[in-house]
């Protein structure tokens, strides 16, 4: 008998197995195993069906309107941290040459959205990016790609500094891939941190920034293709402004 424990650790079903002998260490680890996925995939369906869904659709709605890199990165933001109720919300998007990773984020006295550039390697997004699967860390410090200027608490200083005596206060934070879904090409990574009112972040967040990462994907995708668009509509109108010239010179 082995009971399927849900986010809050509290049994939600149990599944029984029976038979004439006694079961093998290998077959009770499976069966631990199968009640560990079972119960996270009744979790996720029952929040998808429940409260995920309607929130997530308006979120999405937003999203879907978002033409410029700006709009979609203040939308992607926002609608992170309206889903999983925390303070700070970002986006990692790698440049097109993939020499670098672009981290967005909302500047908190202008709410402007702005923008850092770092090695592409570098930082927990880099890892994330790569493996194309969601990072739910209690303490994002303790990490082995931690990088003070990334993945620290944006307060607008360009990196972190703590006192020797005084050790700096975890951060909780979630990493999930925006992937699409035909091609499989891992685009960006939405990250998420320090959950409101004190509290952690659990699966359920985790399955919020799922659904949204899929429109996502989306979002960006289209935002390249609009602004391949006007740069393409930026070029010809240069041309036709120099052979306009050209033309009224030698005329």
């Amino acid at each position: 008998v082995v009971p399927l424990m849900d986010s809050s650790n509290r049994p939600s079903l149990v599944i029984q197995a029976e038979r004439g002998y006694s079961f093998t260490p290998v077959e009770e680890n499976m069966m631990k195993e199968m009640s560990r996925i079972g119960a996270l995939a009744l979790e996720h369906a029952s929040i998808l069906e429940t409260e995920t869904v309607p929130g997530a659709r308006h979120c999405e709605e937003a999203l879907v309107l978002a033409l410029t890199v700006e709009d979609a990165m203040k939308e992607t933001m926002a609608a992170c941290q309206k889903m999983c109720q925390c303070t700070n919300a970002v986006v990692f998007w790698p440049s097109p040459d993939g020499s670098s990773m672009c981290q967005y984020y909302c500047d908190a006295s202008s709410g402007q959205v702005k923008m850092k550039t770092f090695e592409s390697t570098s930082g927990i997004a880099a890892q994330c990016l790569a493996e194309r699967k969601p990072m739910l860390l209690g303490n994002s410090r303790s990490h082995a790609k931690f990088h003070p200027g990334m993945d620290g608490l944006h307060d607008l200083q360009p990196v972190e500094h703590g006192n020797d005596n005084k050790p700096l206060d975890p951060i909780q934070a979630i990493y999930y891939p925006v992937v699409l879904k035909n091609s499989n090409e891992s685009l960006a990574v939405m990250c998420v941190r320090e959950k409101k009112r004190g509290m952690a972040f659990n699966r359920k967040d985790v399955v919020c920034l799922g659904v949204l990462a899929r429109q996502a994907a989306l979002t960006l995708r289209n935002v390249e293709k609009h602004e391949g668009l006007l740069e393409i509509a930026r070029t010809r109108d240069i041309r036709h402004a120099q052979m306009g010239q050209l033309n009224s010179i030698r005329t």
